[in-house]
């Protein structure tokens, strides 16, 4: 693939008088680099989202400790969420979705419902971790 900014640019690579085969997506070790990085962090996402709705289901937050829930978000879910993440081309609309995925098991696990008009900053406060989003932006 040849870019010119956010643009694919059609072009010939001739190695050895052979002609390299153009593609539009590169799969390599579970990460999709290509130049609509927007598939990569929704599939991302997806799956962040459906291992914290099996913790949710399996591990309530009435029935386990805060702290050993945390434990198993950083050991399991984070490093789902972030492998590959340095590659990304994030924007202001993605760092948006990862903040509210990672919010819902937050505000869950701290056992706030919508009602309680908590903002994510004194959520995060209250557990002394920073956010995803500063994590990726590192």
């Amino acid at each position: 693939m040849v870019f010119k900014g956010r643009d694919l640019v059609r072009s010939k690579i001739i190695i050895n008088n052979n002609v390299i085969e153009l593609i539009n997506i590169f799969h390599d070790l579970g990460c999709f680099i290509s130049y609509q990085n927007e598939k990569h962090i929704t599939v991302k996402i997806s799956t962040f989202l459906q291992i914290m709705r099996i913790i949710n289901r399996t591990l309530k937050p009435s029935q386990v400790q805060i702290h050993t829930r945390l434990k198993i978000y950083n050991v399991l879910t984070l490093p789902t969420l972030l492998y590959g993440c340095k590659t990304w081309a994030i924007i202001e609309q993605d760092k948006c979705r990862i903040t509210s995925a990672e919010m819902e098991f937050m505000g869950r696990t701290a056992k706030y419902t919508w009602q309680d008009y908590k903002t994510n900053k004194d959520i995060l406060s209250e557990f002394k971790i920073d956010p995803v989003v500063k994590k990726i932006q590192n």
